[in-house]
C-alpha cells in the first residue's frame, strides 16, 4: 500500500546540489512509499542502472499519483525537487493551491 503524501509536505525534498543523484533520492523515497522497480539496484547504486532516467521518471510520477490535488511533485525552475502547489487553470507554481492565479489573471 502506497504511503500517503499530504499538503503539509510541500516544499523541497532534495535541493539541485544532488545534481544526477536526485534520481537515486527519488526512487528510494518511491520504493519507501511503496513503489516496485522491477529489478535490483545495483550494487554502485541506482545511477549505475542501465536504465536510470526511465527508472528516475517512473518513480517520479508514482509520487505524482500520490500528491494531494493542488500539487504536483517534480523538479522546480531551480532545480530542487520537491512537492509544489499549482494553479489548477494553467500549471504555474503558487504559494498556495487555486483555481486561478496571477498569471492566469495578467494573460
Amino acid at each position: 500500500m502506497a504511503s500517503k503524501i499530504t499538503a503539509n509536505m510541500a516544499g523541497c525534498w532534495f535541493d539541485s546540489a544532488s545534481g544526477i543523484y536526485t534520481g537515486e533520492a527519488v526512487i528510494d523515497e518511491a520504493i519507501a512509499r511503496g513503489f516496485d522497480p522491477q529489478t535490483e539496484c545495483p550494487e554502485a547504486g541506482w545511477a549505475d542502472y542501465e536504465y536510470y532516467h526511465e527508472l528516475w521518471t517512473e518513480a517520479e510520477e508514482f509520487l505524482g499519483s500520490l500528491a494531494p490535488d493542488g500539487y504536483c511533485i517534480g523538479s522546480n525552475e531551480n532545480g530542487d525537487f520537491g512537492m509544489w502547489a499549482v494553479c489548477k487553470s494553467c500549471g504555474e507554481y503558487t504559494e498556495e493551491p487555486q483555481d486561478d492565479c496571477e498569471f492566469c489573471r495578467a494573460g
